[in-house]
C-alpha cells in the first residue's frame, strides 16, 4: 500500500467564520473534500463504492471527535498532534462530491490558517490516506484497501498541470491561477506532440502553446521523460511538469522564490531515464521565442531545465518567471503588513507607520538579491482628501526587480604587446 494524497483548490472550497454564543468567531471551511468516478490530477479514480464504504468508517471518528486534520502536506499516514490546525465536523455525498466542513481550531497551525483566512488567502484542502492501486485501461483505480486518514487543509503557490490538455489547461489558467493570483501553473506540451513524433516536435508545442491564453501566472516546458514506475514496477512516460515545479520547490529552499529555477546551478532534473527529444540550439531558440521553456540534455551536466519565461505574451517583467513569482511574495507580505492600517486614522503617522512596516522588508529583499530598488509613497501626494473623505488608504510600491541572465555574449579581443588596456577597452 502507498500514501494517496488528492489536492482539491481553493475554487472547490470557502470560508465561513461564525459567532458562537460566547461571541467569539469560529472559522470553518467548508466545499469539495473528495471526488468519485472522476480521474485527478495524480491520474487516479476512486470508485464510489469504495468512498461509500470508507465515509461510513470515517463517520465513527467525526462522532467521537476524532477526525483532525492539519495544515500542510504531511508526508506520512499519520496524524501529527503537535501540527494539527481543524476538526472535520461533516462529511457526505452529494452525486460523485464528497462534501465536507471543517473547524480551525486555537491550536499553533490553527491559528496560523486564521490569519491567513484573515489575509484573504485562499486555501484548498487535500485528501490523505493509504491503498494500493490497480492500472487498468491506463487508469490508476483505487482499490478496497484504501483507509482515509484525515482531510488537511493547503495553502498554494505551485499548481502542477499534469497531463493537461488545452481543455483543462485553459480551465486551470481561467478558473485558478488568474482567478487566485497568487500561485503559477506548471504545463507540459501533449503527449502526442513529443513522444515518438521526430522532426515534428517543435511546430506541435507551438500550436499547443497558442491555444492558451497569455499569463503570467503559468509556465510551459517542452518535454515529457521516461521514468520508473516503483509502484507499479514498469516504466513510464510523464510530463515533465511536476519536475520544474519541484525545481521551483528546491530553488525556494536552497535561494529563494526570486531566483530562476532554470540553468546549471539550479534547473537540474532528476530521475531522467531520457528525455522525450532534446531540442537543438536552433529548435530551443524557437521554442523559447514562443515562450516555451525547453527541457534539454547536456553531455555529463545531465538533463536541465533551459529557460525561464511565463506564458506572458506582451514583454514586461513579469514575463519570466522569478519576477512573477517575486511579486506573488512581496504582494502577501505587505497585504499582511496593510492590515494593520484598517480602521486607524488616515493621517500622518499612520502613513509613516505603514512605511515604517513595509521598507524593512523591501530592504531585506534587496539584501537577498531580489530587488535592485524600490520607493514607497504613503503619503498626502496619493493619500488626499478625496481618498480621506471615501475612508480609502492607499499605498504604492514602486520596486525595480532584478532579472536573470537569458544571454551571454563574450568578447575577446587580442591586445599588442605596447598597447595599454585603457586604451581599448569599451572599443569593440
Amino acid at each position: 500500500m502507498k500514501l494517496l494524497k488528492e489536492f482539491y483548490s481553493g475554487s472547490d472550497t470557502e470560508v465561513l467564520v461564525e459567532k458562537s454564543d460566547t461571541g467569539n468567531k469560529n472559522y470553518y471551511i467548508k466545499g469539495v473534500f473528495m471526488q468519485a468516478e472522476a480521474k485527478n490530477r495524480n491520474g487516479r479514480v476512486y470508485p464510489k463504492p469504495i468512498l461509500e464504504n470508507e465515509l461510513t468508517r470515517y463517520q465513527q471518528l467525526i462522532s467521537e471527535k476524532r477526525s483532525l486534520g492539519e495544515l500542510g502536506h504531511p508526508d506520512t499516514p499519520t496524524i501529527n498532534l503537535d501540527k494539527v490546525s481543524h476538526l472535520i465536523t461533516e462529511l457526505h455525498f452529494d452525486g460523485n462530491n464528497i462534501y465536507g466542513k471543517a473547524k480551525i481550531l486555537p491550536t499553533p497551525n490553527g491559528e496560523i490558517t486564521k490569519s491567513f483566512i484573515n489575509e484573504g488567502i485562499k486555501l484548498g484542502v487535500s485528501s490523505r490516506g493509504i491503498g494500493s492501486l490497480q492500472t487498468i485501461d491506463g487508469i490508476n483505480q483505487v482499490q478496497e484497501d484504501f483507509k482515509l486518514s484525515t482531510v488537511d487543509i493547503v495553502d498554494i503557490s505551485l499548481v502542477v498541470g499534469g497531463p493537461a490538455n488545452q481543455t483543462v489547461a485553459t480551465h486551470l489558467i481561467s478558473n485558478i491561477v488568474e482567478t487566485r493570483k497568487d500561485c503559477v501553473l506548471f504545463l507540459s506540451p501533449l503527449y502526442a506532440d513529443v513522444v515518438d513524433n521526430a522532426g515534428s516536435e517543435t511546430t506541435a508545442i507551438i500550436a499547443y502553446r497558442n491555444l492558451l491564453t497569455s499569463t503570467s501566472y503559468a509556465f510551459l516546458d517542452s518535454a515529457w521523460k521516461y521514468q520508473y514506475d516503483k509502484y507499479n514496477d514498469v516504466y513510464r512516460w510523464i510530463p515533465v511538469n511536476g519536475d520544474t515545479a519541484g525545481l521551483c520547490v528546491r530553488t525556494d529552499n536552497t535561494r529563494d522564490p526570486w531566483f530562476s529555477p532554470a540553468g546549471f546551478n539550479r534547473g537540474t532534473l532528476k530521475n531522467v531515464i531520457k528525455l522525450s527529444w532534446t531540442p537543438t540550439q536552433t529548435e530551443r531558440d524557437e521554442l523559447y521565442k514562443n515562450g516555451i521553456n525547453p527541457v534539454t540534455t547536456f553531455p555529463g551536466e545531465g538533463s536541465l531545465l533551459f529557460g525561464d519565461k511565463t506564458l506572458q505574451s506582451k514583454p514586461s517583467a513579469f514575463d519570466r518567471i522569478n519576477v512573477r513569482r517575486l511579486f506573488i511574495v512581496l504582494e502577501k507580505a505587505i497585504s499582511r503588513a496593510a492590515k494593520y492600517s484598517l480602521f486607524e486614522y488616515n493621517d500622518e503617522f499612520t502613513r509613516a507607520q505603514f512605511v515604517a512596516l513595509v521598507e524593512p522588508f523591501l530592504r531585506d529583499v534587496q539584501g537577498r538579491r531580489g530587488i535592485f530598488d524600490f520607493r514607497v509613497v504613503c503619503d498626502g501626494s496619493n493619500n488626499t482628501p478625496e481618498i480621506i473623505d471615501r475612508n480609502e488608504f492607499i499605498g504604492d510600491i514602486y520596486v525595480k526587480p532584478a532579472r536573470s541572465i537569458n544571454f551571454i555574449k563574450l568578447n575577446f579581443v587580442a591586445v599588442r604587446t605596447g598597447v595599454a588596456f585603457e586604451e581599448v577597452v569599451g572599443k569593440f
